[in-house]
């Protein structure tokens, strides 16, 4: 699957619910959901240090910065014309002008939100430490009698396993209508992959 990310789009979903997510820390998210999942990866931001447009890998993503010639948008879009044959993609992004072109390709557009919940949990399930224990809310110890109620907020939520944050969008898709259109099975399945 490819998706190409709105990344200044999908940073102010991140900021959402990070307060203070650099344009760093998304990358670094990212490199570690594309790790991952193994799908092609395109961030692309407005701006660079050229007119031109600039490409740049790393550790396994494409970083696309548009230059001051054309916005992000624009370079999403000719990113879109260029992969318009490949077999799966998605756009990622909120904005609902750059979404009505890419749909005119046939490419899916999943909201910037959703995807950051999906990427945070990616990553945050993913860990190496969680394939050592099967139980994680068994090996949560306590080493200090002190009292923090920070502290005690963070084991207690430790404790309480996380649910699939795709599960309201299937709900939500279902719910409308009793049978799903061809376009939600689409979107269903994408989002069952990510």
């Amino acid at each position: 699957m490819i998706l190409i990310i709105d990344g200044y789009n999908l940073l102010h979903a991140g900021n959402i619910f990070q307060k203070k997510l650099t344009k760093e820390t998304l990358i670094n998210m990212t490199i570690r959901y594309k790790s991952i999942k193994k799908h092609i990866v395109f961030l692309v931001f407005d701006g660079g240090g050229s007119f031109y447009s600039q490409e740049i890998q790393k550790n396994g993503i494409t970083i696309l910065f548009s230059g001051y010639g054309q916005t992000a948008d624009d370079a999403i879009i000719n990113l879109v014309k260029m992969k318009k044959n490949a077999p799966e993609k998605v756009l990622i992004s909120t904005d609902r002008a750059l979404a009505e072109k890419a749909h005119n390709y046939n490419i899916i557009s999943i909201d910037s939100e959703i995807f950051y919940s999906i990427l945070e949990q990616s990553i945050c399930t993913k860990n190496p430490i969680d394939k050592q224990f099967k139980k994680t809310h068994e090996n949560i110890i306590r080493f200090t009698s002190d009292s923090n109620a920070e502290i005690d907020q963070l084991m207690q939520e430790g404790m309480i396993p996380k649910k699939d944050v795709r599960e309201p969008v299937f709900s939500s898709l279902k719910s409308q209508h009793k049978t799903m259109s061809h376009e939600e099975k689409k979107i269903a399945e994408i989002l069952k992959k990510l």
